[in-house]
């Protein structure tokens, strides 16, 4: 007979596989791509082709009852000089994109890591 504890462990390791695979296929069938295109089309108010620092807090202001804590705009900030990766003071939709994936594969990276 399979205890109970042994049970748990099997159901967190398979959804911890689970988890692996969706990113994996998140990633090989270029859906990164699309979420980036989708948030990158919400941020962008202006429709300018790039987001700005303004339009990003607005987005994270938008969405703060969404989100599990609290962001305060030093995060925003931070988070923006992440993404802008020249350091142009916007963030394009290559950026964005670039971002995003770099988020799936750090995730699944982390998975990886703690198995």
């Amino acid at each position: 007979m399979i205890s109970h504890t042994k049970l748990s462990e099997n159901k967190a390791r398979r959804k911890k596989e689970l988890e692996k695979e969706n990113i994996k296929r998140i990633l090989r069938d270029n859906e990164a791509e699309s979420i980036a295109i989708i948030l990158f089309s919400e941020i962008d108010l202006k429709h300018d082709g790039v987001i700005d620092i303004s339009e990003l807090k607005w987005f994270f202001k938008k969405h703060k009852d969404d989100m599990d804590v609290k962001i305060g705009d030093s995060f925003i900030e931070e988070a923006f000089s992440v993404i802008d990766s020249d350091n142009s003071n916007a963030i394009d939709l290559k950026k964005m994109k670039a971002f995003i994936k770099a988020m799936f594969q750090a995730q699944l990276d982390k998975l990886a890591y703690t198995d």
